[in-house]
């Protein structure tokens, strides 16, 4: 079987290792996105896919499109009985989907038709799902709408990143794969619709998402962490600088409390200090301070159990900067996809339940942008207030300006 196989990060590798290690299969190409700037240096950086590619012999294909006809004659020149398809990145035109005769064969993080979108794997961990899974799809032209070839569950115990997991399940496609495709290839294997009516749609994450919401309950806050690993983490603002909460944990009822905000300290050996939330306590056990290392909370308490004053004028400028951003982009991306799968509603193409879903997340922008300003408008009262009571912070006031 000749296969070319599409992909660009480190955890689409063993997906590709996994084909060239079968008996009978022949990957006749990989193709992958155009190498990037990267690292202080901006030099030109591979995708770790080709690299892995080279390293075995393999030809490597960057188009920067798959939409030209130059492109696709290139593709078709090498006669794929299949396309395999793990985290490349770009949408493929109509002729490439009809290329080969066993289609394109697309691995998806989750058990689809939950979880459609960009990020299946933060969603899952953010909405506390008990189990989540991998799928072996046939690619259409929807947004992982394309009929089910297999599907494989893999169970959550609750402390998965999305870093780790997206990586354990990709291996676990990778696997689902070799057990499927001579399955699919010799017709045992059917494809089957997706049920729309159960389609949940995910949305790209953005970096205001980190900011930590201490109106939130503990448990989601600790979530967040874990969805958010590596990027963009779950941040707050302290001192004037930013602070990266790395490791954090959920503490028991019992371990104080006070005004929604407020860092306390607890006793516990682990999370010394914590911050009171809208339900419970988030212990911070690993913070890094912005350009220094992470270290852990016992060693660091002092900074930031001391809360200074002149902290809000920071605060300011950060929640400016973010109702900026969701005015913006955020709230208007959701508005338009909205307006796109409302279309695709009225042309039969998605279900309610993914329309539905859609509205539910430009309402949840449209409420976090108005949160946002009703923050930053208090901030901005707290800071006239103590600049009139404080000539220290009056003069800092009145020099560094207000953004």
């Amino acid at each position: 079987m000749r296969l070319v196989f599409m992909g660009t990060p480190a955890f689409a590798v063993p997906v590709l290792a996994g084909l060239t290690g079968m008996d009978g299969w022949e990957v006749t190409g990989v193709y992958t996105p155009p190498d990037r700037p990267a690292g202080r240096g901006r030099r030109p950086q591979s995708p770790p896919v080709k690299e892995f590619a080279l390293e075995h012999g393999i030809p490597v294909f960057q188009p920067a499109s798959l939409r030209s006809a130059e492109a696709q004659a290139e593709l078709a020149g090498l006669e794929p009985d299949a396309i395999i398809i793990a985290a490349y990145g770009k949408l493929l035109p109509p002729p490439v989907l009809e290329l080969a005769p066993l289609g394109c064969l697309n691995i998806h993080p989750s058990l689809l038709p939950r979880h459609r979108g960009p990020s299946p794997v933060a969603t899952a961990i953010l909405e506390g799902d008990r189990v989540t899974g991998v799928t072996l799809m046939l690619l259409d032209q929807g947004m992982d709408t394309g009929p089910l070839i297999a599907r494989k569950e893999y169970p959550l115990a609750g402390d998965e990143t999305t870093e780790g997991l997206t990586k354990t399940l990709f291996d676990l496609g990778g696997k689902l794969l070799q057990e499927s495709l001579p399955r699919w290839q010799s017709g045992e294997l059917q494809a089957a619709p997706q049920d729309g009516s159960l389609a949940t749609v995910t949305r790209k994450l953005e970096r205001a998402d980190g900011l930590a919401d201490w109106t939130l309950t503990a448990e989601d806050l600790e979530r967040r962490a874990r969805a958010f690993t590596p990027w963009p983490g779950l941040f707050t603002y302290w001192n004037g600088s930013g602070v990266k909460l790395v490791e954090v944990s959920v503490l028991p009822a019992g371990s104080g409390g006070g005004d929604i905000g407020l860092v306390v300290e607890t006793g516990d050996s682990v999370a010394a200090v914590a911050v009171v939330t809208a339900q419970g306590l988030l212990g911070l056990r690993t913070v890094q301070l912005e350009g220094r290392r992470a270290v852990a909370q016992a060693s660091g308490r002092e900074r930031l159990v001391e809360m200074e004053v002149g902290t809000e004028f920071r605060r300011v400028a950060e929640l400016t900067r973010i109702a900026a951003e969701y005015r913006d982009r955020i709230v208007p991306r959701a508005t338009r996809n909205v307006r796109l799968l409302e279309k695709g509603y009225r042309e039969g193409l998605v279900g309610v339940a993914a329309l539905v879903q859609a509205e539910q997340q430009y309402a949840e922008a449209a409420i976090r942008y108005a949160r946002t300003l009703g923050e930053l408008r208090r901030a901005e009262v707290d800071l006239e207030t103590a600049a009139a009571a404080s000539p220290l912070l009056k003069t800092k006031f009145s020099t560094e300006g207000q953004p």
